[in-house]
């Protein structure tokens, strides 16, 4: 076990910059799952715009009831004075979200297209409140068609009659409420390329140490079984693996919370086995990294092409389905597209009985059979690696008879 406690030695050494992987990663898990993670509603639901009206004929019938109609459905908001530098200030700053500006003699040829309007570019609210004044002015401008003859007091008070009319809208959702929270998902999905990219730094960086020609040919020199040799080095990485899964899924756990809404105990189970199985994948294949690369620059570059076209391929930044059908048959080679299709099933499944637990398995055996592929992958190159006088640099070892 003098190796397995040379990691350690060497992890102690490297202690500053492991740490900040783990302080860096964190940061970016967190940082994109919120800007990912908010799903944008699809329901409407009234809301009350603040607008601030500008009108010279404040005191004409169809204007007052303008501003009736506008009291009722929105918050009118009064400016100091109708300054230019004012207006955009309010504007600005969110002091109002519209402002409609009524020429003087509007009301005798009511039109909601002769009315102009300042905004803050894209709010919601705005075009609500825009909504509601075409509704004010083109039933203005449908009673004064029909009842040519009306006064504008009558018009005034048949229009306010006839937008008041209101029904009672209820809704109902047919899909299936979220098991867990939709961000406690896409936190899953961004910790795969999160625990790729940190175990293969991580762990390349401490064997890469192992792999100069001196240290080389000593550990060949001693009379220690090859496989004893490798046995510590693959223990060192399937500890660094448990801590990284223990680390982000407690992380996981205390930021996001899917147990504190009601999220199913067992579901949340099912995510944290999916994680420790992809972690086990990620850490077979830094060992894989470890045993090819060579320098430290090799291994920054590996490590990143590796990392993000896995994630790329597997559906991690790009939803699985907005992929080609032949991108995707090429994605089914990667674990990533596997671990990705198991947060699938668990916001999709219907109960836990056997045929829909099904799916979830075999995908996480997939990932498994990666993390056997890999780790045996490994093996044959180190085995292959230390057959090869190249792996001594340019020294060759001379047996005496």
């Amino acid at each position: 076990m003098n190796i397995f406690k040379t990691c350690f030695l060497i992890t102690r050494r490297l202690a500053f910059s492991l740490v900040l992987y783990f302080f860096i990663f964190a940061v970016m898990a967190v940082i994109t799952t919120m800007a990912n993670g908010d799903t944008v509603p699809t329901d409407f639901a009234a809301c009350r715009p603040e607008v601030t009206v500008l009108a010279p004929d404040s005191s004409d019938p169809l204007t007052e009831g303008f501003l009736t109609f506008l009291s009722g459905n929105c918050t009118l908001v009064s400016l100091p004075d109708d300054e230019t530098e004012t207006l955009q200030d309010a504007i600005f700053f969110h002091e109002t979200d519209l402002i409609v500006f009524i020429p003087e003699g509007f009301s005798r040829s009511p039109s909601s297209e002769k009315l102009q309007t300042a905004s803050y570019p894209g709010s919601f609210e705005s075009y609500y409140g825009k909504i509601l004044i075409n509704r004010y002015w083109n039933t203005v401008t449908r009673l004064l068609s029909q009842f040519p003859e009306a006064s504008q007091e009558e018009i005034r008070e048949m229009a306010l009659s006839s937008l008041s009319v209101s029904a009672k809208v209820v809704t109902e959702r047919f899909d299936a409420p979220s098991p867990l929270p939709s961000v406690y998902r896409s936190f899953g999905y961004i910790l795969a390329y999160i625990l790729m990219a940190h175990l293969l730094m991580c762990i390349s960086n401490v064997l890469l140490c192992f792999q100069a020609p001196a240290v080389t040919m000593r550990t060949l020199a001693s009379p220690t079984k090859p496989w004893k040799r490798r046995l510590p080095l693959i223990l060192y990485s399937l500890a660094l693996a448990v801590v990284s899964w223990i680390f982000f899924s407690v992380l996981g756990l205390v930021i996001y919370r899917p147990l504190a809404e009601g999220g199913d105990f067992r579901l949340v189970l099912i995510g944290l086995l999916n994680i420790l199985v992809f972690a086990l994948v990620a850490a077979s294949l830094a060992l894989l990294v470890s045993v090819l690369i060579k320098t430290s620059v090799s291994q920054e570059i590996a490590c990143n092409l590796i990392s993000l076209g896995f994630c790329f391929l597997g559906g991690v930044f790009v939803p699985q389905s907005m992929l080609s059908e032949s991108l995707l048959f090429f994605s089914r080679f990667t674990p990533t597209y596997w671990y990705v299709r198991v947060w699938d099933e668990i916001f999709a499944i219907p109960d836990f009985s056997a045929s829909a637990l099904s799916p979830i398995l075999s995908h996480l055996l997939l990932e498994l059979g990666f993390a056997a592929v890999l780790f045996l992958m490994s093996l044959a190159a180190e085995k292959i690696k230390s057959r090869r006088r190249e792996a001594f640099g340019e020294s060759v070892t001379t047996y005496l008879p």
